[in-house]
């Protein structure tokens, strides 16, 4: 009998932003908010991911806000848990910000307007296709 395989490639058609951040995700969700004049609010449905075979079963909390008119979503998320990370390899970024395709603005705008906030450390862009753990991000 002869074997098939099918190859399928992933496209991530979104952006993402890595933000560092001392503060409570709620907190940095209301900083987000009035700096970038969203109105992300916390999804009933946390971030579920097994990170190995075997392992319990990580809960990474978000938050989501979608513009009607430009289609744009936003999605705040925690890549902290106190046994592991969502994105493993980017231990620096304690949440992320992950922007869809549709928006039309340069990411240093946000960059920069995030940076500016006190509770921010630092915020900078991530190329996605260069994580080795991205599928993480593809939880819907």
């Amino acid at each position: 009998m002869a074997k098939f395989t099918l190859e399928e490639e992933i496209e991530f058609d979104f952006k993402l932003l890595g933000i560092s951040s001392h503060v409570q995700d709620y907190r940095l969700c209301w900083t987000v908010n009035r700096t970038l004049g969203l109105d992300l609010i916390k999804s009933d449905a946390e971030i579920i991911i097994r990170l190995n075979k075997g392992d319990e079963p990580l809960c990474f909390s978000n938050y989501y806000y979608q513009d009607i008119d430009s289609e744009v979503e936003f999605e705040l998320i925690c890549n902290r848990h106190e046994q592991g990370f969502l994105i493993p390899e980017l231990k620096a970024a304690d949440y992320f910000l992950k922007v869809s395709d549709f928006y039309s603005k340069s990411l240093d705008e946000l960059i920069i307007a995030l940076r500016k906030s006190n509770l921010i450390n630092m915020a900078f862009e991530i190329d996605v296709n260069s994580l080795r753990s991205r599928q993480n991000l593809l939880y819907i």
